[in-house]
């Protein structure tokens, strides 16, 4: 069962050598068997009646792929067509970091220059960054959408400078800059900021006339709430209900810009073949991050990398309130896959989308994979809550099937390959448990082709409950929420203001299906920025209940989410 109804606001952070595809010639449609093979794959993942996506497929100037799944608009049932326009969020920062080596191309950028060069007003600790640590993420300025209570202010109109003094400029340091790589949208703010000093021109103009004109991307355009932008879709979340307002102007350089398929391969494919940026220019872009210890980060400016069957992709995702996308090209088989979502709530990798796609291409698709024959007995012994650093990972088993679901996320199905090691069904991902005898220790979790293992995420344990005055006001508030009598004055006035009288209401009723109530178990309290994070297993009979709360230092309830284990 998914994400239920006592969440609040949750919006993912803004949130990833080829031909040109000439912009006068039409598209062609080639290799019916292929696009038979990709739909197959690809339609499982979308319903008819809910929110779909765009996805689409070019090698070499020809389109192998291209088709639209699900609605453009929920509310009039408008199908969704493959020339639809989105949001594309992050993937803004590769035509930004284009931008700025168009300037470095005319001497008006240094690379190696601190941003306070070419910015004036900036806080002292951020004096040393460079224009590269920007590019690259190692710059150690905080993430200005992980700022404390940053979402109270999205829908506001701010300028880049108001959004930095709203959200990160009182803030030190994450990491001395140039030691680490830590994602963040602040760097690519100061970055569109300087693209404007330098050029004289809004960011919006210059990207205009310098990228989107020349490249004929006829619908590539900054995004506006009050411009008619033709073929654009609308974005949902999670039910499936409108996306949350988040003003264009806090996106800006980092994520601002709206798109279609085809204008994101033309791009993508005119990016590699050396149309955009001179040579050494790109080859900077493609160059991997190299740390002050010496570690290589498969990243470079605005792009990433990774390997599929020995071949290089390069690519980005970008998420913003309602929208994903993805778009990712295989330099050796010039071929670029992009896609295109109208919802932040969707089935599906796009990773894994990608690379099946850009697989078909290089003509070595890659299967689906079928689950092994496991013993029941040995997979159910797998189940039960994990952790590191603050993640929470949920094993849970229907007597037939293992899921896997991390804490705010959605259930997904594990397909067995061993009795260790399983697939995430439509994910680049993999888990692999390690035991010590029959006893599960943790789980481990690698991307595909990917030899390096994250650290182990530990089973967990109930643990001591030594402030049992939140675990009653969770027990109770619970029972409160049924009995129709829960009080407002237990929760923030924004947590309020979300959860009355809709939510409340609907959370009721499903509640209600659980049945009685039998147990409570606390399994993680951690304090963070002077609040505290409890993570309780609420029991109703067979069925267990997460339950995910901040608490303020007042007491107060912040933030609650719960779902079904």
């Amino acid at each position: 069962m998914l994400r239920r109804l006592f969440s609040l606001i949750m919006v993912l952070t803004i949130l990833v050598p080829g031909l040109f595809i000439q912009a006068q010639e039409p598209a062609v449609t080639v290799a019916p068997s292929l696009a038979a093979q990709a739909d197959a794959r690809l339609s499982r993942w979308f319903d008819a009646n809910q929110p779909g996506a765009a996805v689409l497929l070019i090698q070499d100037g020809k389109v192998l792929f291209k088709k639209g799944y699900g609605l453009a608009n929920v509310e009039l049932g408008v199908p969704m067509q493959p020339d639809n326009v989105f949001r594309i969020g992050s993937v803004t920062k590769q035509f930004t970091a284009a931008a700025v080596m168009l300037l470095v191309e005319e001497s008006k950028v240094n690379l190696q220059a601190p941003i306070s060069s070419y910015l004036e007003k900036l806080p002292k600790v951020w004096k040393e960054v460079t224009v590269e640590q920007l590019l690259n993420h190692t710059s150690g300025i905080p993430n200005y959408t992980d700022s404390k209570d940053y979402w109270k202010h999205m829908r506001e109109e701010l300028t880049p400078i108001q959004l930095l003094e709203l959200s990160v400029n009182k803030l030190p340091l994450d990491f001395e800059s140039g030691t680490q790589m830590r994602y963040t949208n602040t760097g690519y703010i100061l970055l569109g900021m300087m693209i404007e000093k330098v050029s004289g021109q809004p960011y919006a103009r210059f990207l205009q006339k310098r990228i989107f004109e020349p490249l004929n991307l006829k619908h590539t355009r900054y995004d506006s709430v009050t411009d008619l932008i033709p073929g654009m879709v609308s974005g949902y979340t999670l039910g499936p209900k409108p996306a949350y307002f988040w003003s264009v102007t806090q996106k800006y350089a980092a994520g601002g810009l709206v798109s279609n398929a085809e204008d994101l391969a033309r791009w993508t494919l005119a990016l590699h073949s050396g149309q955009v940026v001179k040579p050494e220019s790109l080859a900077r872009m493609l160059t991997p991050t190299r740390l002050r210890n010496g570690k290589e980060e498969p990243y470079g400016y605005g792009l990433g990398f990774r390997q599929s069957q020995g071949n290089r992709l390069v690519g980005h995702g970008g998420s913003v309130s309602g929208f994903e996308c993805y778009v990712e090209a295989d330099p050796t088989v010039k071929a670029a896959a992009v896609i295109l979502h109208n919802t932040d709530y969707y089935k599906v990798d796009n990773k894994y989308l990608a690379r099946f796609l850009l697989s078909q291409a290089a003509g070595k698709p890659i299967p689906e994979l079928k689950p092994a024959a496991i013993e029941h007995s040995k997979l159910r012994r797998l189940t039960g809550w994990y952790t590191r650093e603050g993640e929470f990972r949920f094993i849970t088993f229907n007597g037939t099937t293992l899921f896997t679901q991390v804490l705010g996320g959605l259930k997904y199905t594990l397909i067995p390959i061993s009795e260790t090691e399983f697939a995430l069904d439509g994910w680049d991902k993999q888990l692999r448990f390690e035991l010590a005898g029959d006893q599960v220790l943790g789980v481990h979790r690698l991307y595909a082709e990917d030899p390096q293992e994250e650290p182990l995420q530990k089973r967990m344990d109930p643990i001591e409950d030594k402030d049992p005055k939140i675990t009653n006001m969770v027990k109770q508030g619970l029972r409160d929420t049924v009995e129709g009598t829960l009080k407002s004055d237990l929760f923030t006035p924004d947590c309020a203001a979300e959860l009355f009288p809709d939510r409340v209401t609907q959370a009721a009723a499903f509640l209600k299906s659980l049945g009685q109530q039998t147990g409570i178990a606390l399994y993680a309290r951690e304090e963070r920025s002077g609040r505290y994070r409890y993570l309780y297993r609420v029991s109703y009979g067979e069925k267990n209940l997460i339950v995910r709360l901040w608490v303020e230092k007042n007491d107060l309830i912040s933030d609650i989410w719960f779902d079904l284990e």
